[in-house]
């Protein structure tokens, strides 16, 4: 039996729009925790955004008049029930006879380098229901300031229970089968494997448009983005739950990893940093709607730093070891910024070296500037924008495997190679393994079978009743950990 826990003692509840606090409240909290999770509030609007027919429709519009704008990045994320990928490119997707399409799960990218005026006019239509959109803001107020990078993340896919195996229990007039495999009906889609993305921006934000999406996910203990270190520690809240609460829980996997499960549900503001936290996501069964939810990456403005004491032009105002690494900016064309980054010798060194001088960076005064005044650096517009670009170009990386299952040494038969919540939810399957999973005191390990040599990648064997049909067989490049699908 679970035990019921006070709302206040679990911070990663869904929070109504109504009770979410001020923009810069949020925006601290999301800085602590990496997460925040607000039920929108629906606006008066003639988008009737509880059918995803109407998004596809849009999406339709779009495609016929910018064929490049959805396909340019194109990713088929798991084929489901379809034969071949090509039965999931973008015209057969967003074709109106698509409802044959009973299980499958797709993504892109609409850049903002190449279709502004289609990623524009999509943004204002999908997000005016929750929130004022105009060409110059669709970020989230909750989220205030922030800035966004590159361009927008489109996910959709379906997972209907198979209608040729519910047409066969009508036609016959007999129960359902009790037991059908997950390629089948009943389960759910999943989508990319289990992983943190190596990025520089601070989250993204993700709005459920139609339908469903589970998100499980558990804390990075290796990010620097947890503030002074406090990761958060699921298994305090395991076994509890919270009254009347169905959508959030912390669960254990079979391998024994403890899990956030978050039932994120159409009209959800879901915004993740996914440096801090290992993430994957699937699609529950969904007879009625389309999951399809649109994402954007985002930057937070960086914290307020005040000057610590009268300053003249020209003078350090912070060595090396007290400088952010998040420091305020202002444009150039504002004037506002009042400091500058320098290098500048450690110490003088009177003797005679032919080895370069040791430098450190400091931040230097380019006016006088009083004790309390906002310290800004200098951004120039032309910079920004080349970043952003270059960002861009890095967001739709190559599915990879968990660098977790590549062995990092040579492994002898016996030894335990991973432990914990270090070994990875999914798992590579082989009937012809060499590692098992092995459970003592509580405590689930990964043990070699055989000897294994560094760079193998790791696999244990599907458990009794798996079948594995609902597995795709792919090739993994180890020099990258890169994954080709469709491997015959």
């Amino acid at each position: 039996q679970q035990d019921t826990f006070d709302m206040s003692d679990f911070p990663f509840d869904r929070i109504d729009f109504s009770a979410a606090a001020p923009d810069l409240e949020s925006s601290s909290s999301f800085r602590s925790l990496g997460f925040l999770w607000i039920r929108l509030k629906r606006n008066n609007h003639n988008l009737d955004q509880s059918s995803s027919t109407t998004i596809r429709s849009i999406l339709r519009d779009i495609h016929n008049r910018n064929p490049n704008c959805l396909a340019r990045k194109w990713s088929v994320e798991n084929s489901g029930n379809s034969k071949k990928e090509s039965d999931l490119s973008v015209d057969a997707v967003l074709q109106e006879t698509s409802n044959h399409l009973e299980r499958f799960y797709c993504s892109t990218i609409i850049s903002r380098r190449n279709d502004q005026d289609s990623l524009g006019e999509l943004l204002s239509k999908v997000l005016a229901p929750f929130w004022k959109v105009n060409d110059s803001k669709t970020t989230p107020p909750v989220l205030g300031d922030a800035k966004h990078q590159g361009g927008a993340w489109l996910f959709l896919g379906s997972n209907q229970e198979d209608s040729t195996q519910k047409k066969e229990d009508e036609d016959t007039n007999r129960p359902p089968q009790k037991k059908r495999t997950k390629r089948e009906s009943g389960s759910p889609l999943i989508g990319r494997a289990e992983h943190v993305d190596d990025v520089q921006h601070s989250g993204t934000w993700h709005v459920q448009l139609s339908g469903n999406k589970t998100w499980y996910l558990r804390p990075n203990p290796d990010s620097d983005d947890w503030e002074d270190g406090a990761v958060p520690v699921l298994k305090d809240y395991l076994g509890k739950k919270k009254a009347n609460q169905r959508h959030v829980q912390v669960c254990k996997t079979k391998g024994g990893q403890v899990r956030l499960c978050c039932h994120v549900e159409e009209g959800d503001l879901f915004v993740l940093n996914t440096k801090a936290w290992y993430h994957r996501t699937e699609l529950p069964v969904d007879n009625h709607q389309w999951s399809i939810s649109i994402a954007r990456d985002f930057n937070l403005p960086a914290p307020q730093l005040l000057c610590p004491r009268n300053v003249s032009k020209g003078e350090v105002i912070l060595e090396e070891e007290d400088i952010p690494d998040q420091f305020p900016t202002a444009e150039t064309s504002k004037g506002l910024h009042n400091c500058v980054l320098a290098e500048v010798a450690e110490e003088e060194n009177d003797e005679e070296s032919d080895e370069a001088e040791p430098t450190v960076i400091v931040l230097l005064a380019l006016r006088d500037i009083e004790e309390g005044e906002q310290l800004f650096l200098e951004r120039r517009e032309a910079e920004e924008e080349e970043e952003d670009d270059e960002e861009e170009e890095e967001e739709n990386a190559p599915e990879s495997i968990d660098p977790r299952v590549i062995a990092k040494k040579n492994w002898r038969k016996g030894e335990t190679i991973l432990s914990g919540d270090s070994i990875p939810e999914d798992l590579p399957l082989s009937y012809q393994p060499n590692c098992q999973l092995v459970e003592n005191d509580g405590e689930v390990s990964m043990q070699a079978i055989r000897d294994i040599s560094e760079g193998d990648v790791l696999t244990v064997p599907p458990e009794e009743g798996d079948d594995l049909e609902d597995y795709e067989e792919v090739e993994v490049e180890l020099g990258k950990g890169q994954i080709t699908r469709g491997v015959s």
